[in-house]
């Protein structure tokens, strides 16, 4: 994730793995200005032994901007029609027979919000949901991009390549246009 350096405390890591992390977000291509994707290991590449459970937790000042090491899936964009569905959610039925709101849909009902925060601990009437459940049932969710990305329409998955979602963006649902569809 991508921050204010004012925000961020340098992580302390060996001088190896600071030289290249520090090269592969300075030479990386990626223009999302909210994330930014690295690999590692890449050939050329190499951190301190030590450094192996930093990473886990690293903050990384370069010049004015801050990088954090976030889940991979932080800021990512999914399509959560699935979810919504009365017998998909374990959440679902429940709110039905007490008189709730959809769990999914009630951010957007209720908030007007297009964001879904997964509740990895307990806020207000949201359980806590361990990482584990989001890796069992994420494979559901097509994934669009990035929160901040530019997704071409032929990019997107099929079930969202859609005439209603092409006439949304301006777009056409046919191979044509420009077809861009920027997630944020």
């Amino acid at each position: 994730e991508i921050k204010d350096a004012g925000e961020c405390t340098h992580s302390t890591l060996g001088v190896e793995t600071n030289a290249t992390l520090v090269d592969l977000l300075s030479k990386s291509s990626d223009t999302n200005r909210y994330v930014r994707d690295i690999i590692f290991p890449t050939r050329g590449y190499s951190c301190t032994v030590d450094d192996t459970l930093a990473l886990d937790d690293v903050e990384l000042v370069i010049g004015s901007v801050c990088y954090k090491r976030v889940h991979p899936d932080h800021m990512s964009v999914y399509d959560f029609t699935y979810w919504t569905l009365e017998d998909t959610h374990p959440g679902n039925m429940v709110a039905a027979m007490e008189g709730e709101y959809n769990p999914i849909m009630k951010w957007m009902d209720l908030d007007n919000n297009v964001f879904l925060t997964y509740p990895s601990f307990p806020s207000g009437d949201v359980p806590n949901h361990s990482i584990g459940r989001w890796n069992t049932h994420s494979t559901k969710f097509p994934m669009l991009g990035r929160f901040g990305d530019t997704v071409l329409f032929v990019d997107l998955p099929n079930e969202i390549r859609l005439d209603e979602v092409a006439q949304h963006f301006g777009e056409s649902s046919s191979i044509g246009g420009s077809g861009v569809v920027v997630c944020g």
